[in-house]
């Protein structure tokens, strides 16, 4: 069995005027991590966006979510468009085919559906 111990928690910063709330994923022996939901409709797709520095090394990630094996191209192009307004290079976006099987099917959880 799989089993990993991360926490996600809502982080509201004390000026909204200068940041949105976002998402930090917590996890034992690395640094919190933020974690943007830059765009979503919440039924068919997420546009997600992570910065951070890890051993004096700087870390940025996006990535397209979808709840389907395929993302229709309309989702696509609003995550593009989402990325390249903050001057993300779209060329790092690579596809990945999804097969239906999930490498972490008994990772542990708490089952709960949002």
């Amino acid at each position: 069995m799989v089993s990993q111990d991360a926490t996600i928690t809502l982080v509201e910063p004390e000026n909204p005027a200068s940041m949105k709330p976002y998402l930090q994923i917590w996890a034992p022996g690395v640094p919190p991590v933020p974690y943007h939901v830059v765009k979503t409709n919440y039924r068919h797709f997420a546009c997600v966006y992570s910065c951070y520095e890890l051993f004096s090394l700087m870390f940025e990630v996006f990535s397209v979510l979808s709840r389907g094996p395929e993302i229709d191209n309309a989702y696509l192009a609003e995550c593009h468009r989402a990325f390249d307004a903050l001057e993300l290079d779209l060329t790092r976006l690579e596809p990945v085919q999804q097969t239906g099987v999930c490498n972490a099917v008994d990772l542990e959880g708490s089952g709960e559906y949002y």
